[in-house]
């Protein structure tokens, strides 16, 4: 089990707060209810289990393409992509993620 640090719950806060005003513009807001679901854990800093790192990973990895932290969309949203990164931990996670399953094998 391991406890997110610091960057990686920040990031977490900061994709929720980011998808929140996708929400109150009316418009689809960004990610499933999994990575809604693994932004609260990380924000609120809960301990990950091995499986769920290596999801962590998983999407980190597959999605690093689309984490464009300085695009915004007309209305000054982050984009949809950047948002669901953020909800994953950014990139602090990805690089923390790997670190605590090379210490658990």
């Amino acid at each position: 089990m391991a406890i997110p640090p610091t960057s990686v719950r920040n990031n977490a806060r900061k994709g929720l707060r980011e998808r929140k005003k996708w929400s109150e513009s009316g418009a689809e807001p960004p990610a499933t209810s999994v990575g809604v679901a693994r932004a609260r854990d990380l924000s609120n800093g809960k301990s990950l289990s091995k499986s769920t790192l290596n999801r962590m990973v998983s999407f980190l990895e597959r999605h690093a393409k689309n984490y464009k932290p300085g695009n915004r969309d007309n209305k000054g949203r982050l984009t949809k992509g950047t948002v669901s990164y953020l909800l994953w931990g950014g990139k602090s996670a990805l690089s923390w993620a790997r670190s605590e399953l090379r210490k658990m094998e």
